[in-house]
């Protein structure tokens, strides 16, 4: 329930004092991890909140039917190999990532390692376009996270794409995009086929690199998004010392007020804090990235080794990998297999029912 909904200023439905409970657990996933971990019996109203949570958030069937362990790359390699026999079609040659386990390995280890899409760009190119073929530079350049424009993937001057102009894996409307381009085909040739075939088989590549790299060495989506929180927590700390530090006319501007026209941090993290809290519209992380850098001036910046302060630099590189200031939504539960939220379902009810 909003706060401006509720007939008593106080508590919320669940909550007497709704401070208390925040204070204790700044998001749902520190909830989640502290019944993970109780051995204690736990107050039913919290069991319900986390149950809730990853039930609505459930996460992807694309393992359905399977047990998941992100250590069994066997999805993964059926993903890359999928989209070497759809690259084969589209092509009209015989394209060799030599073996496949071997191959993802070296994958992985480039998502692991490589900050900047550019980095992953050029490493990705080495590894699996030594011939230089200019369609497969295209579909390296959305598996390392950037964005393509669809005329560049999709070559037929009779048809124009009003609709979608670009794609990227990171875009929340991606499989919508994909269905209004398989629309605009209407009957797919079998290179057209192909070309669906091999976004959808990358992109599932992709999320799972992602969903590799978010984990790490973490068995559980909650221990990994408490870690992301804490990482956010310490990021915001450092930008607003920078800030009041060496920007203080700019403080209130990038922390305190809403102005809609502005992609500042209220309207990033969709909330007030001048005042009384209150929720404001969201804009994306790639507008908050562009306000922010123009802020810090590094919005011109090509190479980041030209950044000669070392806090703006990893700022730079943070931005460019996408992890800076990470926001937990709704959206990343596509990343997740169910199995990972059923998994800690079952943990939570098993310790509460001893």
């Amino acid at each position: 329930m909003h706060y401006e909904d509720k007939t008593f200023k106080t508590g919320s439905l669940l909550f007497e004092n709704d401070s208390k409970f925040y204070n204790q657990f700044p998001t749902i996933y520190h909830l989640r991890k502290h019944l993970l971990e109780s051995n204690s019996k736990e107050d039913i109203r919290l069991i319900y909140l986390a149950l809730a949570h990853m039930i609505k958030y459930r996460g992807n069937f694309l393992y359905d039917g399977l047990t998941f362990n992100i250590k069994d790359d066997s999805k993964a390699i059926e993903y890359l190999n999928s989209s070497i026999e759809s690259l084969n079609l589209i092509t009209g040659e015989k394209i060799d990532f030599g073996n496949c386990k071997e191959t993802l390995d070296k994958i992985i280890l480039i998502f692991k390692n490589d900050f900047t899409i550019s980095q992953k760009k050029d490493d990705l190119a080495e590894l699996l376009n030594k011939n230089k073929n200019a369609t497969i530079k295209n579909y390296i350049q959305l598996l390392a996270g950037g964005t393509i424009a669809v005329e560049k993937i999709i070559s037929d001057d009779s048809i124009e794409f009003e609709e979608v102009k670009n794609i990227y894996f990171d875009d929340e409307n991606f499989a919508q995009n994909i269905q209004t381009i398989s629309d605009v085909y209407g009957d797919l040739s079998e290179k057209n086929k192909a070309i669906i075939s091999a976004l959808i088989c990358l992109k599932d590549l992709y999320d799972f690199l992602l969903l590799k790299k978010l984990l790490n060495d973490s068995m559980y989506i909650s221990d990994a998004m408490v870690k992301e929180y804490d990482n956010h927590q310490k990021q915001l700390k450092e930008l607003k010392d920078y800030i009041k530090k060496n920007l203080r006319d700019k403080y209130n501007e990038v922390f305190r007020i809403y102005n809609p026209k502005i992609a500042n941090y209220t309207s990033y993290v969709g909330s007030t804090i001048a005042n009384k809290k209150l929720r404001v519209k969201h804009c994306d992380r790639d507008e908050f990235y562009k306000y922010i850098k123009g802020i810090l001036g590094i919005n011109k910046v090509i190479n980041p080794d030209t950044i000669t302060d070392p806090y703006l630099k990893k700022v730079y590189l943070s931005i460019s990998d996408g992890s800076y200031l990470s926001r937990q939504n709704s959206s990343s539960s596509r990343l997740y297999p169910f199995q990972l939220n059923l998994d800690e379902m079952k943990i939570i009810l098993k310790k509460q029912a001893e």
